[in-house]
């Protein structure tokens, strides 16, 4: 592996975001502890999953990736086991659906499909409340697009599927994040032929059950940008915010407190700064 950079992820951290552009998912046991190592080839423009590399101590996430065509994992580590799980668009053998892997602390649990649509599915994004319980979005490429949702209870297992968007308007780019015991996804729309986006967030609705039955959306901002927003939503210390790329000069981000308050701008210098623009957004949250 000596020409494959890689990043060491230990399984005691608490929480971790990786990247949606890494490539093979492999566990390695040492003597002292579990780790996982995501090695990441540059440039991958035609696929993101590589063949298994060598090496008898790995234990290697979708080694048939690769010859599948599947798409970017979102990496998450599951805070209420420590342990990481991953999902992604799994090709099967026709269709994109999303499937779902957890570590156990020893090997990956067998892939699980989480659809069977006869449409692609893709961008799926992993969070986790408090207790475990673990939520996934993506968008389902239906026309028009739409965001869709499940969560598993950690007795009950998965719900069943749960729209986000109302189908109005093309719908992509969901985050989520859990926050006072509720599933907040961000996401923007693409009204046909308007040339602009609508920022929004839905917070998932009261159905008597562990998972929301229905989502209340909220319309953010306007913004004159289409295609990815880089929109996320986020709770560092329980402060929930969301913040996407408003224009081609400036970040827009708007802190909850009961409602969405009054838009805020970060400016920021070509796309290149648009991560370091979102961590003074934090900060500012955060004072």
């Amino acid at each position: 592996m000596s020409r494959v950079r890689f990043a060491l992820l230990l399984v005691v951290i608490s929480a971790f975001a990786l990247s949606t552009h890494q490539a093979e998912v492999a566990s390695v046991k040492t003597s002292s502890t579990t780790a996982v190592v995501i090695l990441d080839p540059a440039e991958t423009a035609s696929s993101v999953w590589r063949p298994v590399r060598d090496g008898a101590d790995s234990l290697v996430l979708n080694a048939e990736g690769e010859a599948r065509l599947d798409l970017s994992p979102d990496i998450r580590i599951n805070p209420h086991t420590r342990l990481p799980e991953v999902v992604w668009v799994y090709d099967d053998g026709g269709t994109y659906q999303i499937a779902w892997s957890r570590f156990d602390g020893t090997v990956w649990t067998e892939p699980s499909l989480l659809t069977a649509s006869a449409v692609d599915n893709a961008t799926p994004v992993l969070s986790f409340a408090e207790d475990g319980a673990r939520a996934v979005a993506w968008r389902r490429d239906e026309s028009p697009a739409r965001i869709w949702y499940r969560e598993e209870d950690p007795s009950l297992g998965w719900s069943a599927e749960i729209p986000v968007s109302d189908g109005m308007n093309p719908a992509s780019g969901p985050s989520i994040v859990f926050h006072g015991g509720d599933a907040y996804v961000s996401f923007h729309e693409e009204p046909i032929g308007s040339g602009q986006s609508r920022v929004m967030v839905a917070r998932g609705g009261d159905g008597g059950e562990p998972w929301p039955a229905t989502f209340d959306v909220d319309l953010i901002s306007l913004s004159p940008m289409t295609g990815d927003l880089s929109q996320e939503i986020l709770a560092p210390r329980g402060r929930l915010y969301t913040v996407w790329v408003q224009d081609g000069q400036q970040l827009g981000y708007s802190r909850f407190d009961g409602v969405w308050q009054p838009l805020e701008y970060e400016p920021y210098q070509g796309v290149e700064e648009v991560p370091r623009a979102k961590i003074r957004v934090k900060g500012q949250v955060l004072r």
